[in-house]
Parts: structure tokens; sequence; C-alpha cells
């Protein structure tokens, strides 16, 4: 496993995923961290609130990375994302995901409820 750790931004590189968490959604990326960010196959956001300036900073920030899949956390809403992005995630309690488990062409969205 390599680590690479900001105050709102950890980079995994596992055996055979990319997987990125940002803490502070509200923030954009950098140039320099997307160049970094790149091949990421899981991208977790915590959701501070469901103000649609932060649903839609999260949205830019997806496409900006372009994930395989993405988990937010935080939210108990899930018609709010869909309000932004135009499509409700998939509401799960625990999630467990493997690197065959990825999808390949499209995008997967989880809502990971307490």
């Amino acid at each position: 496993v390599f680590a690479e750790l900001q105050s709102d931004l950890a980079h995994f590189h596992l055996e055979e995923m990319v997987i990125v968490y940002l803490s502070h959604s509200k923030r954009s990326v950098t140039e320099i961290e997307l160049e970094r960010l790149e091949n990421v196959d899981i991208l977790i956001v915590a959701i501070d609130s469901q103000a649609n300036e932060e649903l839609q900073t999260i949205t830019k920030l997806i496409k900006e990375i372009d994930p395989k899949v993405v988990v937010l956390t935080g939210s108990t809403d899930p018609e709010s994302f869909a309000k932004v992005d135009g499509e409700s995630p998939q509401v799960v309690s625990s999630l467990k995901i493997m690197p065959a488990d990825l999808p390949q062409n499209d995008r997967t969205v989880y809502l990971l409820t307490p």
C-alpha cells in the first residue's frame, strides 16, 4: 500500500486499486493534485451539507477525477445528490468492493449511511 495524506485528502494505491478520500468537499482539487489522481477507481467524498452549492462542487470534483465508483458519506438524502448529478445513488449501510467488482464503462455511485 502506498499512501499520500494531506489535511483533507487521502490517496491510496493498493495492489490493484486506487482509492481517494476527500474529507472536505467544499474545496477544489488543485491542478497538481489532479495530476496525481489519475486512474482513480474509488472516490470517497464526505458531504457536510445538502446545500446545492456543495453538491455542485462534489459533482464537479467527480467529473474532474473521473472515478469508476463514488461513495458519498455524511448525507442521508440520496435525492439531494440526484438533483445535481441527475442520478440517485444506491443507498447502502456497508460496502465491499473488490477489483473484479469495479464497473468497466459506467460509474456507480453509492450513498453510505450509518
